[in-house]
Formats: C-alpha cells, sequence, structure tokens
C-alpha cells in the first residue's frame, strides 16, 4: 500500500459514516471509490436528484446551495457529502458546486450496498454510524424547531403587549375626549348663565 493510498484510507475513517472501520476494512472501501475531479463552478449534485452516490472531498472547496440557491456552508477536506440520501433513499436536499477546482471519492449506492452484503461487519459499523449519524441531525433540528417556536411566542407575547398598550392609550384618549366635551359643555353653561 502506498502513502497516498494510506492517506486516503485514514480520510474515509474519519467521515463520520465510517468511522470505525479497521485500517483493512478502509481499503476494501478504497477499492470501491472512483475518483473524480469537478471544475470550478461545476454543480457537482442538484437538489431534487436522486441520491445515487456520495462524495468524500478530498481536495478543494464546495458550496452547498439551498434549493432557492442560497448559500448555506461551505465544505472544506475531509468531509462527505449526499450519503444520508444513499442510504436513506432520500432525493438530494441541496445544490452543490465547486467553489475552486476540486477532486473526490464517489461512491455509487450500488457499490457500497454490495460492499455490505459481501462483509457483514461492515455493513452493522456503516449502519450503526448512519442511525447515529440520523439522531445528531434529528436532534438538532428539534433544537432549532424548538428555538424558532420560543422565538414565536415571543414575538406573540410582544405583539398581544404592544396591542394593550394600543387599547388601553386608545381608550385613554377617548376618556380624555369626553372630559374635554364635558367642561366645554359645562363652559357653554356657564356663559349661558352669565349673559342671562
Amino acid at each position: 500500500m502506498n502513502r497516498q493510498q494510506h492517506q486516503l484510507m485514514a480520510t474515509l475513517q474519519k467521515i463520520p459514516v465510517f468511522e470505525g472501520l479497521s485500517l483493512e476494512q478502509a481499503e476494501h472501501l478504497i477499492r470501491i471509490c472512483r475518483f473524480q475531479k469537478y471544475a470550478a463552478d461545476t454543480q457537482v449534485y442538484t437538489a431534487g436528484d436522486a441520491s445515487d452516490d456520495f462524495l468524500v472531498l478530498i481536495m478543494g472547496k464546495l458550496a452547498v446551495l439551498s434549493p432557492a440557491g442560497q448559500k448555506l456552508v461551505e465544505l472544506e477536506p475531509g468531509v462527505s457529502i449526499g450519503e444520508m440520501g444513499v442510504f436513506t433513499g432520500h432525493m438530494r436536499s441541496a445544490t452543490v458546486v465547486a467553489v475552486g477546482d476540486c477532486a473526490g471519492l464517489v461512491i455509487t449506492q450500488p457499490l457500497i450496498y454490495q460492499l455490505m452484503e459481501n462483509d457483514q461487519s461492515i455493513k452493522a459499523t456503516i449502519l450503526d454510524n448512519v442511525v447515529r449519524e440520523l439522531s445528531n441531525r434529528l436532534a438538532e433540528a428539534n433544537g432549532k424547531v424548538d428555538a424558532l417556536i420560543s422565538e414565536a411566542q415571543r414575538h406573540e407575547a410582544n405583539a398581544a403587549a404592544a396591542q394593550s398598550e394600543l387599547a388601553a392609550a386608545t381608550e385613554q384618549e377617548a376618556s380624555l375626549g369626553e372630559e374635554d366635551d364635558v367642561a366645554e359643555e359645562e363652559e357653554g353653561d356657564a356663559e349661558e348663565a352669565a349673559a342671562e
């Protein structure tokens, strides 16, 4: 095994989905990878497309864009992109574009599934990691939902308080207007009485 292969295997072992694989298992994984280069501004993945492969970025940067085209995050080497869709069957949730020239290892769904069927230990490790990763993402999403709900409730409370203040101010203004009307009426009665 040459130095470059060793570095690639070490990179794969750091990817959350492959965490816990032995060096020998990572070597099996390397054999099913395809090295792929992407020129700057190349669209690597498109939101809504089928998740039939995933990429381990080993050089360059990728930008992740929302379906509306808003930049969500920029990814550095040593991360995987699209792996959850491969294991869950979900369509791509974001568009991924090469920020500059970059390269990565592409792993197709049929090949990773075949590897997992041929080695039950690899399968067990990867599926455990997928479950853990999905659980972490769900917990993170729940935290964001809770924060949004709290913020919405705070805005509702502020709006209700502002509405109450407005109603009180309107009532006070109406009350002052009535007092002015009464005072003018009394003044008018007093003038009439003085004129008589």
